[in-house]
């Protein structure tokens, strides 16, 4: 028999689930502007969209916490340990009409997390080939062998072509 549930509680986490889903598509659409933005050169729209995914991303970790949160009460209300509040476990533990919302729920959000993780993959190998493109550009236009300055977002460095992509000093 399952233990009853109060609705007070899986409401307020079905709609926190639905917010979690509206900012995870909104990181999806910030990664593909960004994308555009990187392909297009466009350095004011990164920067406008690397501070968006910050905000974005505060906002993220403050909804987590909620859920969390959501999920523990709900946990204790259904007499589960503290270490099974996943989602999948709560909703193996409540009534069906409650279980099917949350769980298509879940879902989305895992397809969503999937697509992120694909975007934030593709977006790290375009990164990664543009340096190489830059490097092959530098050494072109200033020759093998040369000592150049350059500025990161740490400051000074020195590069030296044919360094490669890891830098074994740091």
């Amino acid at each position: 028999m399952m233990p009853s549930v109060s609705l007070d509680l899986v409401e307020p986490l079905r709609e926190a689930l639905g917010e979690e889903i509206a900012a995870l598509n909104l990181r999806r659409s910030q990664l593909k502007l960004l994308r555009e933005a990187i392909l297009e050169r466009d350095d004011e729209a990164v920067e406008r969209l690397l501070g968006q995914l910050e905000q974005a991303q505060s906002v993220q970790s403050l909804l987590e916490v909620r859920l969390r949160a959501l999920r523990e009460a709900l946990a204790d209300e259904l007499d589960l340990p503290l270490g099974r509040t996943t989602l999948s476990a709560l909703i193996q533990r409540l009534p069906l009409a409650a279980a099917r919302e949350l769980d298509l729920c879940r879902r989305e959000v895992i397809h969503l997390v999937r697509g992120l993780q694909r975007q934030h993959l593709e977006l790290a190998i375009l990164l990664r080939e543009c340096a190489r493109i830059n490097r092959l550009m530098v050494e072109q236009l200033l020759g093998p062998g040369r000592r150049v300055t350059t500025y990161a977002a740490g400051g000074r460095r020195e590069w030296q072509d044919g360094a490669g992509l890891m830098d074994t000093e740091s």
